[in-house]
């Protein structure tokens, strides 16, 4: 599946705009409670490109959201995450609380 079609999620949430990328399988357990949900995501994806976006204006194309997803892309992002040799994956954390508006 293409993952861009996740962006309406993930640009509320967590600012960020997926560009490209692969998911192969996703398993996910969340606990919604009174407007704030916690859980965790297990995704298995590859080639996955994020762009970082300004929680003011939703853009990413201002200088400072650029070199944001720039310094993103080498630290903090994992392009790929796919099962390794004993089939261990990251599993992801995921907590939200709902904006009123």
């Amino acid at each position: 599946m293409d993952v861009t079609v996740l962006n309406s999620f993930i640009e509320a949430g967590e600012y960020q705009r997926i560009k490209s990328g692969i998911l192969q399988s996703a398993k996910f357990n969340i606990i919604v409670n009174s407007g704030h949900a916690s859980g965790t995501l297990i995704a298995e994806y590859k080639d996955l490109t994020l762009s970082k976006l300004n929680q003011d204006t939703g853009s990413e194309k201002g200088f400072l959201d650029r070199v944001s997803s720039f310094l993103s892309k080498i630290f903090v992002i994992r392009g790929t995450n796919m099962p390794d040799e004993n089939g261990s994956m990251e599993i992801g954390e995921t907590t939200y609380t709902r904006n009123p508006k």
